[in-house]
């Protein structure tokens, strides 16, 4: 998931599985964060259900084995990103491979938001060392 010469050919690959055409994927780059998950922004236009979508989205993928803090299931994160998109705000979950067919790893396909981290949100309230301390 770290190559970008190879991602933007999966991730093709991923969204043809799901009924789009008319793709084009380019500017691949990882990202860090994402608590031991593979992470990568990029942009993408794309043909779904007659509609054109154009923007930039976020490839979440499982680390290689044996080498993640925590075991998640990208399934699971998928299912319940879609269940509180109505009700909180949070990227979209858009497309899911679930066993790494296309992109060779657990994966899922986000809508890109820009926002703070909690823990940065959490340091910039606290003004002080001591406040820190909870």
């Amino acid at each position: 998931m770290q190559d970008p010469e190879i991602m933007p050919e999966k991730i093709t690959a991923l969204l043809e599985a799901n009924g789009a055409s008319d793709i084009t994927v380019g500017g691949y780059e990882a990202m860090t964060g994402g608590y031991s998950r593979l992470m990568a922004q990029f942009e993408a236009t794309f043909t779904i259900d007659g509609t054109s979508e154009s923007g930039t989205y976020v490839l979440r993928g499982d680390p290689p084995e044996g080498t993640a803090i925590i075991d998640t299931d990208r399934t699971q994160e998928f299912e319940v990103l879609q269940a509180v998109k109505p009700h909180l705000s949070t990227p979209a979950a858009r497309f899911l491979d679930s066993d790494g067919t296309h992109i060779g790893t657990p994966s899922l396909f986000l809508d890109f938001t820009t926002a703070e981290s909690v823990s940065y949100t959490h340091l910039r309230a606290h003004e002080t060392r001591e406040d820190l301390l909870c």
